[in-house]
């Protein structure tokens, strides 16, 4: 990874800049300082396909909940774009190499209703995400893959956890 305390950063060209800002990724633990910044480096990693579905799911998010998006960390991803409602975790996108999850925190009442629901999600998509889910004070974050599961299980799901502000 390079130190940007060595460098004169400012003075780079902007493909020096992305060279930089491509090294961070490497250690996981990036920010990006703007959205157009953020959202460039999306498209990067992602791809344009990839990056259409990462774009519809942000947005579709932001249509149904009254949140605020930011840049966040998650562990073991290279970007990470997330939402709060009121200054709680609703949900985020994690982005990697060439694909993109959505995160999703379950607490315990959102489990029992999702355990209720169970035969009503895919079982190789949502129900094997859910069961390998790892627990966290009785609740779960489960990663789903909207490419494969479809937005309209992710929000399913989401919805277990907090009703839609905006139904669409």
């Amino acid at each position: 990874m390079i130190d940007r305390s060595k460098l004169p950063f400012d003075d780079l060209t902007e493909h020096e800049k992305l060279i930089v800002v491509r090294s961070e990724l490497s250690g996981k633990r990036y920010v990006p300082k703007t959205d157009e910044e953020g959202f460039a480096l999306v498209r990067d990693l992602l791809g344009e396909k990839l990056f259409r579905g990462f774009t519809a799911a942000r947005l579709e998010v932001a249509a149904r909940y009254r949140c605020r998006p930011r840049w966040g960390v998650c562990s073991g991803w290279k970007l990470f774009y997330r939402f709060e409602c009121g200054g709680d975790y609703l949900c985020g996108i994690c982005v990697d190499e060439r694909r993109y999850a959505v995160r999703i925190r379950l607490d315990r009442r959102a489990c029992a209703a999702f355990e209720r629901l169970r035969d009503t999600f895919s079982r190789d998509t949502v129900q094997w995400a859910y069961d390998f889910a790892p627990v966290h004070g009785g609740g779960r974050y489960i990663l789903l893959d909207p490419e494969h599961c479809g937005l309209e299980a992710v929000f399913r799901v989401l919805a277990l956890y907090r009703i839609p502000d905006r139904p669409i």
